[in-house]
Order: C-alpha cells, then structure tokens, then sequence
C-alpha cells in the first residue's frame, strides 16, 4: 500500500506542482528507489507538459517515476492499482473551491479522499495567505468526514519560497505562529527557500543530496527529509 500525497492550496502560483516533481523526483532515485507515480488530474496539465519537455530533452534517458496524465474520474478508477503498485503516490489537482458547495460536492473532494499526508505550501503575501487559509478551513471539514475512515487524512503546513531578509516572509512568520495554536495545525521545521534550482527543476533529475555543500541541495535535502520522516519513509 502506497503513502498518496498532496501538495494542495486553493491559491495558483504557490509551488504546488514544482514540489510534487521536486518530491517524486527524489524518491524515485537513490537514495531511496522507490516506486513512484505522480498523477496529474489538473486542468492546466502542466506536470504532463513538463515531461515530455524533458523527455524530448532526455531522450535517452529512462524517466525516473511514471506520470499519468488522468481525468479525475480516470483517476478514481485506476487509483487502488496505483496503490498497490507503487511506494508513494502524488496526486496533483486545482486546489479550486467553490464558495456555495458542500464539501461532499466540492471537485478537490474526489482526489483528497484518496490521499494520507496533505501538505499546504504558504507563501508570503495577504491574498496567498487568505486563500491558503480558506483551504485550512475545508481541509479541517474533510478531516472530520474522514474521523472513521481506514485512511485517515494528515494535514501539515510548510513554508513555501522563503527569502530569510523579505519583510512579507516575517510576516508570514508571525501569522503562522498564531495559526499553529488556533488552527492546531502542525508546519514542517524545514522552510522551502527560494531558490532557482527548484523552480527550474525538471522530471528527471533529483536534487536530494544530503551530501553536497550547494544551499540549494543543502534545504533541500532537510526539507525532504523532514517530509520523508511525516509519512513515514524515514525514522
């Protein structure tokens, strides 16, 4: 049975899509080889327009995970053999909401029933922030629909593209230690910094390495690490 993951935020432009590559890309090789499939159920596909970029890039190359280019409701049919075949399973989806459904009927709904471990990137800025925490609030409803289910649903926060000397992301800082008491909503020690090296990174190649002294790789490294050891890849 496979860990299935998110990365989900109701607002664009906050990482979701860049760190499911960047996750499916580091399990998928050493050190860990693990099975891995990343399912792309959004709209704008733009996981599917990554890989055959660096397909026709690589072209030689054996890509490193499978990515499955799914309708959602494709997705609902083949996720339990997913399940049983792979270690870890992504699932990138639109983190859309619309304000006069119930949570049952929300579109997110069917791709997070599936999931175990939701991780909510925050990116610094008012509106990232107040779309983010409207997200929060469904999530936190989903979890209670969840309470009996075999597969409970994990929620944890993260810092997204983190500048140390921006004004916004102390901000940001401020604003999540008050969330944490009145959300009870657990973040991840590690930020995800900014760097050019995630964004620019691509469905091939893996910037896990504990090892090198690149900042890049180095938060990388303890990001990850921190993520692996949440769903229980690492102890």
């Amino acid at each position: 049975m496979a860990k299935i993951i998110m990365f989900g935020n109701q607002k664009g432009g906050v990482g979701k899509s860049q760190c499911s590559v960047l996750v499916a890309s580091a399990f998928s090789q050493a050190p860990f080889n693990l099975n891995v499939a990343l399912i792309d159920v959004d709209e704008q596909k733009s996981v599917i327009s990554a890989r055959n970029l660096d397909s026709r890039a690589y072209p030689t190359a054996k890509a490193p995970f499978a990515v499955y280019d799914f309708s959602v409701e494709e997705m609902q049919e083949k996720i339990a053999e997913l399940d049983a075949q792979n270690h870890i399973v992504l699932i990138d989806a639109a983190g859309k909401l619309d304000a006069k459904a119930e949570v049952a009927q929300q579109e997110i709904s069917k791709s997070l029933m599936y999931v175990d471990n939701l991780f909510l990137p925050f990116v610094a800025g008012n509106y990232n922030l107040d779309a983010t925490l409207r997200y929060l609030q469904f999530v936190l409803q989903l979890q209670k629909a969840r309470v009996l289910s075999n597969r409970k649903l994990t929620a944890t926060g993260f810092v997204n593209m983190y500048r140390s000397r921006s004004k916004k992301n102390q901000f940001l800082i401020d604003d999540i230690t008050a969330l944490k008491q009145s959300a009870n909503l657990p973040f991840m020690d590690s930020y995800l910094n900014d760097y050019a090296a995630f964004s620019d990174g691509d469905t091939f190649t893996s910037l896990y390495d504990p090892l090198s002294n690149d900042a890049a790789k180095v938060n990388f490294a303890a990001w990850v690490g921190e993520l692996a050891k949440i769903i229980g890849i690492l102890k």
